[in-house]
């Protein structure tokens, strides 16, 4: 994205604790799969991290009205885990406002499997896009998808960068180095403490040979950890790397960071 446009998307969005609800219209339809939508959220994306394509603005549209940090992270937002659960159907768009001409899009049909939508059109993909007052307005209109929403955006900044020894010191490092001791020892149970809701029915549901071969990524964990060079904390997510790969996904969870 142009510099100056990331640097106005940050003036004129507001904290995603701030936000009225958006709307939205139209329907995505493909393969059997059909849903209407009726609301939207909307989320200024700095890419600090590293890990998407480029900063932008993140939509959901949804069938059902749900809060801006179901699409907050760089990867695997909530909202993924909500739909797979059947608690909302839906599309995440993500795009730079300053190339109208491509858009990818996620679709949240409740399948294991995220279904990837790409659209490319030399002379734009949208047919109308404005950016005011903080609030984003899009109209889309294709085969499959048709859509008009009005969201305010939010953001969802880097509160705290840790670097180096901070970082691999840190209670994040800390919390792998714990799965680590608990994965080597098979003691599963005790993990639930320290993942999320959403991690731990995962792990809940390992069958026993799953879990015997989980126990070999103990060490795997133990390197992650002691590999970490820096470490993004935003307010309710932080992100562990090694240069672009992440070592460990973190939520706060009731007010305490766990494993995501």
């Amino acid at each position: 994205m142009i510099r100056w446009l990331a640097a106005l998307l940050v003036l004129i969005a507001a904290p995603a604790a701030a936000l009225d609800s958006g709307t939205a219209s139209g329907r995505y339809t493909r393969d059997g799969f059909s849903v209407a939508f009726a609301h939207a959220v909307a989320l200024s994306c700095d890419n600090a991290e590293g890990l998407l394509d480029a900063s932008g603005i993140r939509v959901l549209l949804s069938d059902v009205e749900v809060p801006v940090d179901a699409i907050l992270g760089p990867v695997e937002p909530l909202a993924q885990t909500m739909a797979h659960g059947g608690k909302l159907r839906g599309v995440i768009l993500e795009f730079d406002p300053a190339d109208r001409t491509v858009l990818h899009a996620q679709v949240l049909d409740g399948g294991e499997a995220v279904t990837s939508l790409n659209l490319a059109d030399t002379e734009g993909v949208w047919k109308a896009l404005t950016i005011a007052n903080g609030r984003i307005r899009g109209a889309l209109a294709g085969e499959e998808l048709t859509a008009e929403f009005d969201a305010p955006i939010a953001t969802d900044p880097v509160v705290e960068e840790l670097k180096g020894t901070a970082a691999t010191a840190s209670p994040f490092a800390k919390l792998i180095q714990t799965q680590a001791a608990e994965l080597q020892a098979g003691d599963f149970a005790a993990m639930k403490a320290i993942l999320t809701d959403r991690r731990w029915a995962v792990i809940d549901k390992l069958p026993p040979e799953a879990r015997t071969a989980a126990r070999a990524q103990a060490a795997e964990l133990r390197a992650n950890a002691a590999a970490i060079d820096r470490i993004l904390i935003r307010r309710t997510t932080a992100t562990a790397l090694h240069g672009k790969d992440i070592m460990g996904l973190f939520r706060r969870e009731g007010g305490t960071w766990k494993l995501d």
